[in-house]
């Protein structure tokens, strides 16, 4: 796994008793080696850089974590706002699934009788600590504090790739369901994959999501599709995770592009002249994130006979909005962080179609070329054949077998209908 599971956020006051922040400070220092690579810790005390503004930065990484843990003494109970706000925050954001909260010289009681404000905190997780004031104390009780935390988020036992974890975590957002909904529809539908799922650090809407995702639109993934309500703003999302599902990560890898702007020009090429299928290996290999999908469908023989330069111009023409902005090296500046993604047909031939992409790569090297073939005219090729046309920018990708592809045919249709009509709020 390359990136981690889960984001966690630690809300405490910077002004308190220097048993919160010694707490803080260790578990800073202790929490990142005891949980990474699986969580992310962030401490508001290191995030934040000379000049940045606190608000906002606060709001940005709250976003992002899925796990709260809120350092409650008198003074950030009294008298933070930024305690107050930040805990506030964390319970009410659909996207963080745990809170913990840590009460240091406070009881629960307290939190009842004397900081109301807090009183949405009993129905979270609560752990007692001891006010201390001298370091061995508060290295000891972050100790104890950090054993609980942990005892409380499992640790993954095996890696998953980052699309996967991206793709997992995104399907379990769409979802308009309780936890005994949850609970429900996956033991009635994935009974035996509960019996074996290991312990990765996913919560149950997580579980589902992954089992459905795994079942690559098979009839347990398809009854429990019809059985989750999903939520509307959150439709067309669930659909592009839902229809690309039946493409394993390792199988579209070869398309994603490591990190911005990518090495070197790639082609992948693909056994399918479907540009729907095409779409499906981009989504999947991005983890279906919005922000990295970018596609165009081109087929360079649509305006008759045409040089591979007139084509290449057609394609970067403002028209087609992929004007592109070149860096002094001469590669793609505009589209550095969302590489583009050309669907391209080659109607005309293969050869001719290597001579378009060649031109391509020489304009904006960071485009990402698909090229779909038909298998016959692929056979007629082979791996060698297509490397010495496309050199090194050539990537195979392996043929899915034709039962996979046949289900996302049969029911891509019907997903969207029952996705979009499941009743779900907004």
């Amino acid at each position: 796994m390359d990136k981690p599971f889960w984001e966690v956020f630690v809300s405490h006051s910077t002004s308190g008793k220097d048993c919160v922040n010694g707490v803080a400070r260790n578990l800073r220092d202790k929490l990142r080696p005891a949980l990474s690579p699986t969580y992310e810790v962030h401490v508001d005390a290191t995030g934040i850089h000379v000049g940045d503004k606190w608000e906002p930065w606060i709001h940005k990484t709250l976003d992002r974590s899925q796990i709260g843990i809120v350092l409650l003494d008198t003074h950030a109970a009294s008298k933070s706002k930024w305690v107050k706000r930040e805990s506030t925050l964390l319970s009410a954001r659909p996207s963080v699934e745990s809170v913990i909260a840590v009460l240091i010289g406070i009881t629960r009681r307290d939190i009842t009788e004397k900081y109301p404000d807090f009183d949405f905190l009993k129905d979270r997780q609560m752990i007692d600590a001891a006010e201390c004031t001298t370091e061995a104390d508060i290295e000891r009780e972050a100790d104890r504090v950090l054993g609980l935390i942990t005892d409380r988020l499992r640790q993954a036992t095996d890696g998953m790739p980052t699309a996967d974890v991206t793709m997992t975590r995104a399907l379990s957002y769409t979802f308009d369901l309780y936890d005994d909904e949850v609970d429900s529809i996956t033991e009635r539908f994935f009974a035996e994959q509960l019996k074996t799922r290991g312990d990765r650090p996913l919560f149950p809407n997580q579980w589902l999501a992954k089992f459905i995702i795994d079942d690559q639109l098979g009839e347990s993934a398809l009854g429990a599709i019809e059985d989750v309500t999903f939520k509307l703003d959150r439709a067309d999302h669930a659909v592009r995770i839902l229809l690309s599902s039946w493409i394993l990560w390792s199988e579209a890898m070869p398309i994603s592009t490591e990190r911005p702007p990518p090495p070197d020009p790639r082609t992948p090429v693909l056994l399918t002249d479907d540009p729907h299928v095409a779409e499906r290996y981009v989504a999947r290999a991005y983890g279906c994130a919005r922000s990295q999908i970018n596609t165009e469908r081109f087929d360079p023989s649509a305006n008759g006979e045409q040089t591979p330069a007139q084509v290449v111009a057609e394609l970067f023409s403002g028209v087609r909005g992929k004007g592109c902005a070149r860096a002094h090296d001469n590669t793609c500046a505009k589209h550095a962080l969302r590489p583009q993604h050309v669907l391209m047909s080659a109607p005309g031939g293969i050869e001719s179609a290597a001579q378009v992409i060649k031109a391509i790569h020489e304009r904006c090297p960071s485009t990402v070329v698909i090229l779909m073939v038909k298998p016959d005219d692929y056979a007629k090729f082979d791996d060698a054949g297509m490397d010495e046309l496309l050199g090194a920018a050539y990537r195979p990708i392996e043929r899915i077998d034709a039962e996979r592809e046949r289900r996302f045919h049969d029911n891509q249709a019907h997903i969207r209908d029952v996705v979009k009509n499941s009743g779900g709020s907004w």
